[in-house]
């Protein structure tokens, strides 16, 4: 004990600044920071390893000197080692269905709706064309009259619910993507309505290109941004799964 605790009291400081460097310049190396930060804000990354590097040269001169290393020691520690800890078990890992179902407010209380039906008013809808337009979930969300009765193509994930079944059909599930302000704690989702040929064995989460007319279905006097599938295809997870 005494052997460990001599150990610690010189080197837990400067390892575990090591271990800091190499975890955040794999982030930066293979840009997997960007499934909880948004791209540009690498550089904050950028700068957090030149302050590592500073905090690793002051310690390397301290290098097997002894030091006390009590419960405050040890709670520092602690502290650093857990962010590591979750780096390591959640890397990869992106928002999914649990995050909608937690984040999402329903159709007719989003205030893409209620924009959709400002925009009804303001402007007309797009002429139909038989070529898909390629669009994102925040174009159909935030500009949805802009895209009404026509052909469109777009990316989400699956989302099957209950209620939203009940409430209009059984074919009836949900399209969806999470928009980064900043990071993936202020992630909000943005979906929308589809109906159609999506395979009953897709699981929830599941990544999909679907094509089909877009029209902005009456409910209850609300109109709520609906995809008419005609035609989906499973695909890989994206590089980048938010939007921005």
């Amino acid at each position: 004990m005494n052997n460990l605790n001599r150990f610690l009291s010189r080197y837990w400081c400067p390892f575990l600044l090591v271990a800091w460097f190499w975890s955040v310049s794999g982030l930066l190396v293979d840009r997997t920071y960007t499934v909880f930060l948004r791209p540009e804000l690498g550089l904050l990354l950028v700068v957090a390893l030149v302050v590592m590097m500073g905090f690793l040269f002051a310690e390397m001169r301290q290098w097997g000197h002894p030091r006390v290393f009590g419960l405050d020691g040890a709670s520092r520690m602690l502290i650093l080692l857990a962010p590591l800890v979750y780096m390591s078990v959640a890397r990869g890992a992106s928002l999914d269905s649990r995050a909608f179902q937690n984040r999402w407010t329903e159709m007719s209380g989003t205030n893409a709706v209620l924009r959709a039906g400002n925009e009804m008013g303001a402007m007309n809808s797009a002429a139909s064309s038989n070529t898909a337009v390629e669009a994102t979930m925040l174009d159909l969300t935030y500009s949805p009259a802009r895209f009404k009765n026509q052909q469109i193509a777009v990316i989400g994930m699956i989302h099957r619910d209950s209620k939203i079944k009940e409430r209009f059909g059984s074919d009836a599930c949900l399209l969806f993507r999470f928009v980064v302000s900043c990071c993936a704690a202020d992630a909000r989702p943005v979906a929308i309505l589809t109906g159609g040929d999506v395979p009953a064995d897709w699981a929830d989460d599941t990544w999909i290109r679907a094509e089909g007319r877009f029209t902005l279905r009456d409910d209850k006097g609300q109109p709520v941004p609906t995809l008419e599938i005609s035609t989906a295809t499973r695909i890989p997870k994206p590089r980048q799964p938010y939007l921005y």
